[in-house]
């Protein structure tokens, strides 16, 4: 069998499962390039490009979100001598930190590279997974990191490789155990959790948590490791997501939990919310930069009546939770909280007080027994 055959399968297999899973096929996987030369001998060169993360890109609209997957495209390996290198966690490291500029303006989105968690040392996951959490919790990007546990752990490894990582502000989530696709292969769940966030967010909008029963995970058949509701109830507190196959739903996400210990961003969802508000403040005043400030106060209305419209649509959307609107969300920018020393240096501030629609994780049933002729109790 030549290279290109052997390339070739490889491409076929990970193009197929990515189908399976609901995920556009990667593109440029392999290049080949054909020559002749002076003999009229056809020269043949191949190029295999590195692995690399992807970003899932969230658009941030209130419907018919749009979502599309970015690859990495700079970086790549010439094949030497028929012998392909695997690439090593720096290989991914380097990808993380250098492969996005904030100035491309990328949507809010998921950073998944599960290839990275399919092998090597628990010191090259954490490496890997670290520079995610450190990229997607830049201010500049606001995106969320999908983690994935080591291959064939236990669920007690598991939990102690997931406490190694701190995402003070929920730009995290660690997730277990590894998947059984449809070819009978272990895969990493990321990509698999991503696909069905993604699908999630078409359908009910991007405020819900990418969990339940309702969505179940497309393109595997089974979970490496069996959960128990015990065990479930053990290290979900902990922020450890547990992927189960559960009877009459599928396997299914059945948590959504950040690697924050800070209650305002346990959830995944309040951190979604979150990201795609940032997002869209931060691009939404590109026209009012370099613009002359007047002491009537006109341009701090301006940029006022703007981030009010971007909350009002999120409050109406149920990403934001109140009642009214007073309840959902509070905007200040004004000459109270710009000083003139702040206007002088060219400062202007504006402060947006949110409450993200929180998630149920539970629902407490209470039955209570009562006599004949007790009830009504409760009007």
């Amino acid at each position: 069998m030549t290279l290109y055959q052997k390339l070739a399968e490889v491409e076929d297999k990970i193009s197929s499962i990515e189908v399976k899973l609901g995920l556009p096929q990667r593109k440029h996987l392999l290049v080949r390039h054909q020559t002749l030369n002076q003999n009229n001998v056809r020269l043949i060169t191949d190029t295999l490009i590195l692995p690399k993360p992807y970003i899932t890109n969230i658009s941030p609209r209130f419907a018919n979100l749009q979502v599309a997957f970015e690859g990495v495209d700079g970086l790549g390996m010439r094949v030497i001598n028929s012998l392909l290198d695997t690439p090593n966690s720096a290989s991914f490291v380097y990808a993380i930190e250098n492969s996005f500029d904030y100035q491309d303006e990328l949507p809010q989105g998921f950073l998944i590279c599960p290839q990275a968690f399919t092998s090597y040392t628990q010191n090259d996951r954490i490496a890997v997974g670290l520079a995610m959490e450190a990229h997607c919790s830049d201010d500049q990007f606001d995106w969320v990191a999908l983690i994935d546990a080591g291959p064939e752990m236990s669920l007690t490894a598991a939990q102690s490789e997931g406490l190694l990582y701190n995402s003070p502000q929920g730009h995290s989530s660690f997730y277990y155990p590894h998947l059984i696709d449809l070819e009978g292969n272990i895969v990493p769940p990321s990509a698999a959790v991503a696909g069905m966030a993604t699908r999630r967010y078409q359908t009910e909008g991007f405020e819900q948590p990418p969990a339940g029963a309702k969505f179940p995970l497309l393109g595997v058949t089974d979970v490496f490791t069996k959960i128990s509701t015990q065990q479930q109830e053990t290290v979900n507190p902990l922020g450890i997501n547990l992927i189960r196959n559960l009877r009459n739903k599928g396997v299914v996400v059945w948590a959504m939990r950040t690697r924050s210990s800070n209650e305002f961003y346990t959830f995944l969802n309040t951190r979604v919310i979150m990201n795609v508000l940032n997002g869209t403040l931060r691009r939404g005043f590109d026209n009012e930069l370099f613009s002359a400030i007047d002491g009537q106060g006109m341009l701090l209305r301006s940029i006022y009546e703007a981030a009010y419209t971007v909350c009002a649509r999120l409050w109406r959307g149920k990403a934001l939770f109140g009642a009214t609107e007073k309840e959902a969300f509070e905007i200040k920018c004004d000459f109270d909280n710009n000083s003139r020393e702040e206007l002088e240096r060219g400062n202007v501030l504006l402060e947006v007080y949110v409450v993200p629609a929180p998630s149920m994780e539970k629902l407490l049933i209470n039955t209570i027994r009562v006599s004949i002729g007790t009830l009504p109790l409760l009007d």
